[in-house]
């Protein structure tokens, strides 16, 4: 009630101010364009030009002492220049960024984005200035309509009273309500590696050495807590129970009207694609993209990282190791991978684009219903391998569909929350070499790129010193059989285990991912998931 009546005391005094003619005063900050650079970091800003409109002034002062009254995130002021005499720097004047061409060259007002910092690069950047997006004037413009115009680009979702609007309610409410491990369970990586707690098992192992570690972690994950297991969900249930709670599920029998489950025999694949080039991916033993000492390389004593990137970098002395990789036809890739369990050469087909490498594929698959017209698919991928293949603990960006057509994937996964302990950033790239010949591989050169999604972490064979947080990080196993579809949540940290069809020999999947409904800045430990403004329609 006191928020309506302030409001109602606000717009009486509009009013009166509008019919007195009292002048073009405000008790909006004159702030100059430097002002406003070091303010982009945290908040939005509307800037008006010193000479804007009486009606202008007057609409933006109340939405500033209303609706964006605490709001921190917004910041609305009067320009120390006018707008076109402006500059951020003497080369540099303000700029728009037209929506459509403009119906008049006169700005009473101009909004500027929040910068959204580059985590991508550690290299200095230059400076770049924003472009500001013209507030839209005129009569048929009301507070309302302006309102609405500043909460969708700057990501706010204020009331003209200045509480939050139905929007705003329901995202605190997905934001508050997200999944966790610890609500199915209190075990902890320490506890896992702990032999004096049973787990289920009388196992007991010396896991003083590292061969060790890995041997009793393999023994007890069957004792780990698992994610729930479903039958195909309506699309309702599916929002609300996993989509919007960031919610790894298995959907048993999902794939159960795909053709491709009948289709896509090894005889088949040979048949239709094995003149197909493909580009494979080549590792030791199976084991991708997983962690090493960048000092095994060997260029790695004449390969200088700059001081200023060095310095950036949590874990300087170890590399993610990227595979070989080998261009061939489909035929030769198979006959890779039958050879893969006579050899240390483990050969891959992964991240391969179903779209572009082999479009005729689709119509073997058969959209979800539970997920059709809900999500932007952006990437369909084909994953096929000899079925002993290790993917090592990342994240991806993408809410994530994964429909296993043979043999199983087991995942270990960790939530979004559990980032800092995983210890997200930016880690060093190195890159195998491949010996055809000899079916050796050789660690040739460290790169200068940096991976932004891989952990340095080895669950494998844990190193709790070196990564003391991790020992609190809460493991949940999903693991994905014949015919059953996975939904992993964007950022949720998984390494992968594949197993082989008995009767093929094989593991075969395809990927869907997606554009999140929840998002992150990244490489960030501390960044917290919001909701994805493309899909702001859906809250």
């Amino acid at each position: 009630m006191s928020n309506i009546v302030s409001f109602l005391t606000r717009v009486l005094f509009i009013l009166l101010h509008r019919h007195t003619g009292f002048g073009n005063t405000t008790t909006l900050p004159v702030l100059s364009p430097q002002d406003i650079l070091s303010l982009l970091d945290t908040s939005c800003v509307i800037a008006l030009d010193p000479a804007a409109s009486q009606d202008t002034m007057i609409s933006l002062q109340s939405l500033s002492e209303t609706a964006f009254h605490s709001e921190q995130r917004v910041t609305i002021c009067v320009l120390s220049c006018s707008i076109p005499s402006c500059t951020w720097s003497r080369d540099h004047g303000l700029h728009f960024q037209w929506a459509s061409p403009p119906t008049s060259t006169e700005q009473h007002a101009i909004l500027f984005l929040r910068k959204v910092k580059d985590r991508t690069c550690l290299l200095p950047q230059p400076e770049v200035y924003p472009k500001g997006l013209p507030l839209p004037h005129g009569e048929r413009d009301s507070l309302r309509s302006l309102l609405g115009f500043i909460n969708e680009k700057c990501q706010t979702y204020r009331t003209l009273e200045g509480g939050l609007n139905l929007e705003g309610r329901q995202r605190l409410a997905v934001l508050n309500n997200l999944f966790t491990v610890a609500e199915v369970s209190d075990l902890d990586m320490e506890q896992v590696y702990n032999v004096n707690i049973p787990l289920n098992s009388t196992f007991k192992y010396d896991v003083a050495s590292t061969d060790g570690k890995e041997f009793l972690f393999k023994h007890r994950k069957r004792s780990l807590p698992v994610c729930d297991r479903i039958p195909v969900p309506s699309q309702e249930d599916f929002v609300e129970k996993y989509l919007k709670r960031s919610k790894p599920v298995i959907i048993e029998g999902a794939l159960a009207d795909w053709p491709a489950m009948q289709t896509w025999t090894y005889d088949y694949l040979l048949k239709e694609y094995g003149s197909l080039r493909v580009h494979v991916k080549l590792a030791p033993n199976g084991v991708f993209e997983g962690c090493e000492k960048a000092q095994h390389f060997e260029n790695f004593k004449n390969f200088t990282v700059p001081p200023s990137v060095r310095s950036q970098l949590k874990f300087p002395d170890l590399v993610v190791v990227r595979p070989a990789t080998a261009d061939v036809t489909f035929a030769e890739f198979l006959q890779m991978m039958q050879e893969s369990s006579e050899s240390r050469a483990s050969a891959y087909l992964e991240y391969s684009s179903i779209p572009q490498y082999m479009p005729d594929m689709e119509s073997d698959l058969n959209e979800f219903p539970f997920i059709k017209g809900l999500l932007t698919r952006k990437h369909l991928n084909l994953w096929l391998g000899d079925g002993n293949t290790l993917g090592k603990l990342h994240f991806d960006p993408f809410d994530n569909l994964l429909g296993q057509i043979k043999g199983r994937k087991e995942f270990i996964v960790f939530e979004p929350q559990s980032s800092a302990a995983l210890y997200e950033g930016h880690i060093q790239e190195a890159l195998l070499d491949f010996n055809k010949t000899s079916k050796t591989f050789q660690r040739r050169k460290v790169l200068d790129s940096t991976s932004m999604v891989m952990s340095p972490v080895d669950i494998l064979r844990p190193d709790f010193k070196t990564f003391p947080m991790f020992s609190k990080a809460k493991p949940l196993n999903c693991t994905v059989g014949k015919g059953d579809v996975l939904f992993l949540p964007a950022f949720w940290w998984h390494e992968v285990q594949s197993y082989p069809s008995k009767k093929t020999g094989i593991n075969l999947a395809v990927n869907f991912w997606y554009e999140p409904f929840l998002k992150k800045e990244f490489p960030c430990a501390t960044c917290k998931l919001d909701i994805n403004s493309f899909y702001r329609h859906l809250v």
